[in-house]
């Protein structure tokens, strides 16, 4: 059982989705796993690469507190930022690490060009046998709970709306 993402912040939203993981892989007697990313996906894809929240060793014991089996910590490089949806699902998930349950954050997004999304990760993986969640957002005085809202949170010199988020 295996969910994907920066996890910076590993905020209210992240959390969302690893509890899910967690109660989903245990139905299922599946370890669950989490694939985060060494460097941010913008410093590859382009655009303007944010400050992360918080270090990758911090998000690492975030994680693991969360009670999650292993994190896979792999570069975020243009051969992986160049795969094709079809093909990360069916090679990555599917022929690789044998994922038989994937749940993601309801603005997932992978692929070539940002191309997949939950919807067709549901789609590609549901031709495959594995299943797929998507968990809804997390939301905190009618703001959507992410990394982006924390930095603008911090920008502001509002912690107190960032700690709330986290």
């Amino acid at each position: 059982a295996l969910t994907i993402g920066t996890f910076d912040g590993v905020h209210l939203g992240h959390q969302a989705v690893i509890t899910e993981l967690r109660r989903q892989a245990g139905a299922r007697s599946l370890p669950p796993v989490v694939i985060t990313f060494i460097h941010h996906p913008s410093s590859v894809i382009g655009g303007e690469t944010p400050p992360f929240i918080i270090p990758l060793a911090r998000r690492l014991e975030l994680l693991a507190s969360l009670g999650l089996e292993a994190a896979l910590v792999i570069p975020f490089d243009q051969a992986l930022a160049g795969r094709a949806p079809e093909e990360f699902v069916r090679d990555c998930l599917w022929d690789s690490l044998k994922v038989r349950l994937i749940v993601v954050g309801h603005d997932f997004r992978f692929g070539a060009g940002g191309r997949g999304d939950a919807a067709l990760l549901a789609a590609l993986g549901g031709s495959l046998g594995m299943e797929v969640m998507a968990v809804p957002p997390v939301m905190v005085d009618g703001i959507v709970v992410s990394s982006t809202a924390i930095r603008w949170a911090l920008a502001a010199g509002d912690v107190v709306a960032a700690r709330r988020y986290m």
